[in-house]
């Protein structure tokens, strides 16, 4: 199902969340505990101020965006969905329904 971002609920965050899972896995064969790692990793650095200098010039352009979405660190979860919302440029994400 299709829904705006501000109407989803913990559910449909946690249905979204394991459709996540399974792509980064099975579809991109990376291990989701690794992206996982790697995902807070960025955001812990992106929202510290000793580590922000020492990201790669390509993580500082996406940090810009990111906290420009985000004033204080986001939850995993809400930014896995606004990265699907920024490359789609839309305020819509697709939600598995509860039986798939």
């Amino acid at each position: 199902m299709i829904r705006h971002y501000k109407d989803l609920t913990p559910s449909d965050k946690a249905r979204f969340l394991n459709r996540t899972k399974w792509e980064i896995e099975n579809i991109y064969n990376v291990p989701w505990s690794e992206m996982e790692r790697k995902t807070q990793a960025f955001l812990d650095a992106a929202y510290d101020d000793n580590l922000l200098p020492k990201m790669s010039p390509d993580d500082l352009i996406d940090v810009g965006f990111c906290r420009k979405e985000f004033k204080t660190k986001p939850e995993m979860i809400d930014f896995l969905i606004w990265q699907v919302r920024f490359v789609a440029h839309s305020d819509y994400v697709d939600v598995p329904d509860d039986e798939e």
